[in-house]
């Protein structure tokens, strides 16, 4: 007889559930089984473009090993609506893989109104719960809860996405307990975004809550680090606790972000948010004034290029380590 594994195993897809033909309304999924063959049917190269993938129950993944619905090499493209239902218990451990959340990749898509309860997610970089790269893309209504671990050995982490140029609308990350959201060897840790990269790549509406975050560098409640001509407006975060975990450099870490880059002509906005009971901790410097905010700039002015009014900060501590 075979040995059971002691272990996690990989989601065995259900390849009945999907043919080439779109039935009336889109494709539906209701179980574990059929999730993993939506995510084996992109990643095999039918980026779902225009065509739509809702749930259509409540899926456990029960702890298994997930492979995220699209790569670099075949990225999803469509509409997935999660029907305001919860995928539970989402886990990958793969310390040198990257491009790790429930989607790896999209591009030119739409991820709404999805819930994922209870998330452990270890790779090299890249990582995040919702989508690790959306590029092009939409992703609104999203919600993070329950346990929440995400861990990127290198570089890049995120609660919502780990690297972005899409807008992130009405998305929140709140954990039981304290949740964890960490880059460990390098930089770059955002409680909704990792890194934001530039061209009006709004986040809006979003909530971070009970949430450790760390990086050596670029640490923010918000987003670790923010590209010029990007908005962060009407977001709150907490009880977070913000760690610069390397001595030097400049304060790199901050409020609705760690950071940003600057251009000459064109602004970051930073309006209407709520930031408290937020502990900012750091080996060496802590960002003060204005740049409590937003963090550090790297190649220029600082000040000029920002449009900030009625953000609301309330009961900050800093602490050395």
């Amino acid at each position: 007889e075979p040995v059971e594994p002691s272990g996690p195993v990989e989601i065995v897809p259900d390849e009945d559930w999907y043919t080439e033909e779109e039935p009336v309304g889109g494709y539906v999924i209701t179980t574990a089984e059929e999730f993993a063959a939506f995510a084996q049917a992109v990643n095999n190269g039918d980026s779902f473009a225009g065509k739509k993938v809702a749930l259509g129950a409540d899926i456990d993944l029960g702890g298994n090993i997930w492979v995220p619905v699209g790569n670099y090499d075949s990225a999803f493209e469509g509409v997935f609506d999660g029907m305001d239902y919860t995928v539970s218990n989402l886990y990958i451990n793969a310390p040198e893989a990257d491009t790790l959340a429930l989607f790896g990749v999209t591009q030119n898509a739409t991820i709404m109104d999805i819930n994922v309860k209870n998330v452990d997610i270890t790779g090299l970089e890249m990582v995040a719960a919702i989508v690790a790269y959306p590029y092009a893309s939409s992703v609104s209504d999203c919600h993070v809860s329950g346990k929440i671990n995400l861990v990127a050995i290198s570089t890049h982490v995120g609660g919502i996405a780990s690297f972005s140029n899409s807008d992130i609308d009405n998305c929140s990350v709140i954990a039981d307990g304290m949740g964890k959201i960490a880059a460990i060897e390098k930089n770059v840790a955002g409680g909704i975004v990792g890194w934001n990269v530039a061209g009006n790549n709004d986040i809006t509406d979003c909530k971070v809550k009970n949430v450790e975050i760390s990086a050596w560098a670029n640490v923010g409640a918000v987003a670790g680090l923010v590209n010029h001509s990007n908005k962060i407006d009407s977001c709150v975060a907490d009880n977070v606790t913000l760690i610069k975990t390397r001595e030097g450099g400049r304060s790199t870490i901050g409020l609705a972000a760690g950071g940003f880059n600057y251009n000459a002509s064109k602004f970051i906005t930073i309006t209407n948010n709520v930031f408290k009971n937020i502990t900012m901790s750091s080996t060496s410097v802590i960002a003060g004034g204005e740049s409590i905010i937003y963090g550090a700039e790297y190649s220029g002015k600082t000040t000029a290029n920002f449009v900030m009014a009625n953000n609301s900060v309330n009961n900050i501590n800093f602490l050395y380590i």
